[in-house]
């Protein structure tokens, strides 16, 4: 029994000391008897303790093997869903669900690869975005491109990114407004309300200033706006009366640039406005009709 006992074959130990101890009572107070009794319950406790050990050991196992099951199932759920939003182009969700998955497996290389490729497929997106953006711009189209920004930056891109869609926006909303401006202008000045469209143009102006065709628009307002029926006197009646021959003689283009010379001395001159604005009409009458064989 010793030796099963030093063996730790604690079954085989207890059988053997088991077996002398029945003996206790025909041999009483027997040492040999008294030390098999001893060893025995020692025997009994190490086999008891050694079960105890292999069922927590056997327990870790089952937990440590459950936790990689779930560890698994989580992974691969959040990688599923990662590639929905990859596929979707929608980047950033996509990102965020491979980064959860670097947050449970820190060296994962799938997740790691995939962030890799989703940041690539971001940029270019971003890019193509912007580019679209400034064509739109190109052609007038202020509010598509500005929607198209505001798509682009809820792209969460970085830094950098986000102050030149930024200034793209503040560019073009600023174009926007001068170009609405601009149309308003136009369209009082058109139904000959001079005030109100000199008051558009000079709003039109803040934005760009040195808009040479704005700054047209403002001062043909700005004349209107304040003219008067003044008598025309010496040599500015004999130009005036030059201007009305060429105009009655069809040569409706230098009348018109004899009667903006005469502006330029008597900018506030009603009949001399009033005819300028006949001289254009005509002018653009016959550019808007078809010519004659």
């Amino acid at each position: 029994g010793k030796a099963y006992f030093e063996a730790e074959d604690y079954a085989r130990a207890i059988r053997e000391f088991n077996f002398v101890a029945k003996f206790e009572d025909e041999l009483p107070g027997d040492l040999v008897v008294e030390e098999a009794k001893k060893l025995l319950e020692l025997a009994q406790q190490r086999s008891y303790d050694l079960l105890e050990e292999n069922i927590r050991e056997s327990q870790a196992r089952d937990e440590e093997e459950r936790k990689r099951n779930e560890e698994k199932f989580r992974l691969n759920q959040l990688h599923q869903q990662a590639l929905a939003y990859f596929e979707k182009e929608e980047y950033e969700k996509a990102i965020e669900q491979w980064k959860k998955m670097l947050e449970i497996s820190p060296d994962n290389p799938i997740a790691k690869e995939h962030i890799a490729k989703a940041e690539a497929d971001l940029e270019r997106k971003l890019l193509s975005l912007i580019n679209r953006a400034d064509e739109l711009a190109k052609k007038g189209n202020y509010y598509a491109a500005i929607r198209i920004l505001d798509a682009a930056r809820r792209l969460n891109p970085d830094v950098n990114k986000i102050r030149l869609i930024d200034q793209k926006v503040t560019q073009y909303d600023k174009r926007l407004n001068f170009d609405e401006l601009y149309q308003q202008g136009y369209r009082y000045y058109r139904m000959k309300d001079y005030f109100n469209a000199l008051k558009s143009f000079e709003k039109a102006l803040a934005y760009e200033p040195n808009n040479e065709q704005v700054r047209k628009a403002y001062f043909d307002a700005k004349a209107r706006a304040n003219a008067k029926k003044e008598p025309l006197l010496g040599r500015a009646k004999e130009e005036f009366m030059k201007g009305i021959r060429l105009y009655r003689a069809g040569k409706y283009e230098q009348a018109l640039k004899i009667w903006e010379e005469l502006q330029k001395t008597l900018p506030y001159n009603k009949y001399i406005l009033d005819s300028i604005d006949m001289a254009r009409e005509k002018i653009d009458q016959l550019k808007r009709s078809p010519k004659q064989p």
